[in-house]
């Protein structure tokens, strides 16, 4: 078909140069595990384009099941967490199935899930907030394990008491 092109080439290498060239496209692709995170943060840059450049109107995806259930966690839930904030603030991400392994040949170890990527009509914030806001979260989720404060205070490089006088100075909203 005319209006469909199969790159075989390294995605992270070749794609988002070429996807520059296109107007408004769509991806359909099975990601490779490993790297199904840095190509889903390539693809987000397509979201909110300037005018006249390109544009991801939609994304079908096959990913690892855990990473499925980071993209569409609830914000408050176990599994939300940078990924999950920096998807969701620009797209609406829908979980449309699970794929056991023997679907696949050699199977994984693991489960698979269909996802779904569309960009938001109204993104969640200006793309300058947006990434404060992940750098934020990058910080405060490093060490999940630890309270909030002392994460901002490690990822901060700061002592627990000029992270707890930054959070203050926030009124406690940061």
């Amino acid at each position: 078909h005319p209006n469909v092109e199969v790159m075989p080439a390294d995605f992270l290498k070749a794609g988002p140069e070429r996807l520059k060239t296109l107007g408004e496209f769509k991806v359909v692709a099975n990601l490779p595990y490993g790297v199904a995170t840095p190509i889903i943060f390539q693809l987000l840059k397509f979201l909110r384009p300037e005018a006249g450049t390109a544009s991801l109107k939609t994304a079908v995806l096959t990913v690892q099941k855990e990473v499925a259930r980071r993209l569409t966690a609830p914000a408050g839930g176990r599994d939300y967490g940078p990924l999950s904030l920096a998807v969701q603030a620009g797209s609406e991400v829908e979980y449309l199935l699970t794929i056991k392994p023997g679907a696949f040949h050699p199977p994984p170890k693991v489960d698979s899930a269909v996802i779904r990527l569309r960009p938001r009509s109204h993104p969640a914030a200006e793309p300058e907030i947006l990434e404060a806001a992940l750098k934020l979260a990058r910080t405060a989720f490093q060490q999940r394990r630890k309270t909030i404060l002392n994460g901002l205070a490690a990822g901060l490089k700061r002592s627990k008491t000029e992270a707890l006088l930054l959070h203050s100075a926030c009124g406690g909203a940061c």
